[in-house]
C-alpha cells in the first residue's frame, strides 16, 4: 500500500484533461457528421479542404498534407489511397523528386469538399453549444471560442 494518498490534480492537469475533453468531443461530433452525411472523415475532410485551398491546378506534397492533416506520413498515404479511390484526389508523381508523390484535388472533390465544409462547421457550433452546456466545460470553452 502506498504510503499516503496521491495528490488531488493540479490546475494545469485540470486544464489540461478539460482542453483534451472539448478536442475529443469537437472531433466525435464532426467526424460523426461527416460520416454520415457525406462518407468522409474529418482526417480526410482536412486533406481536401487543404487541397481545394491550393491554388488552381497546384498540386500539394504529401508532406504538405501531413501538416493540413496532423496525421503521420504513411496515415496519409493511406488516407490519400481511399481519396483516389473515391475519385476524390489524383496522385502524380513529383517532377523533381521521383521518391515524391503530389494530389491534387478532382471536380468531384471539390464539390464534396464544398458541401462537406457546410456540415463540418455546422457540427463545430453544435459542438460548441453542447460543451457550453457542460457545466465543467463551460468557463474553458468560453475563454476558447467566446460565447455562442
Amino acid at each position: 500500500m502506498p504510503p499516503s494518498p496521491f495528490p488531488p490534480p493540479a490546475r494545469p492537469e485540470i486544464d489540461w484533461r478539460a482542453l483534451h475533453r472539448i478536442d475529443e468531443a469537437m472531433r466525435q461530433e464532426v467526424n460523426a457528421t461527416l460520416v454520415r452525411l457525406h462518407n468522409i472523415t474529418s482526417s480526410e475532410y482536412a486533406a481536401l479542404s487543404a487541397l481545394a485551398r491550393a491554388a488552381p491546378g497546384t498540386p500539394l506534397r504529401l508532406n504538405e498534407l501531413v501538416d493540413a492533416t496532423s496525421l503521420s506520413q504513411s496515415s496519409v498515404s493511406r488516407l490519400v489511397d481511399r481519396l483516389v479511390e473515391g475519385e476524390l484526389v489524383e496522385r502524380h508523381p513529383c517532377p523533381d523528386d521521383r521518391r515524391g508523390i503530389h494530389a491534387s484535388i478532382t471536380a468531384h472533390g471539390f464539390e464534396v469538399a464544398l458541401r462537406a465544409r457546410i456540415s463540418y462547421l455546422s457540427a463545430l457550433r453544435q459542438a460548441r453549444e453542447a460543451l457550453a452546456n457542460d457545466r465543467e466545460l463551460a468557463p474553458y470553452t468560453a475563454r476558447l471560442f467566446g460565447d455562442p
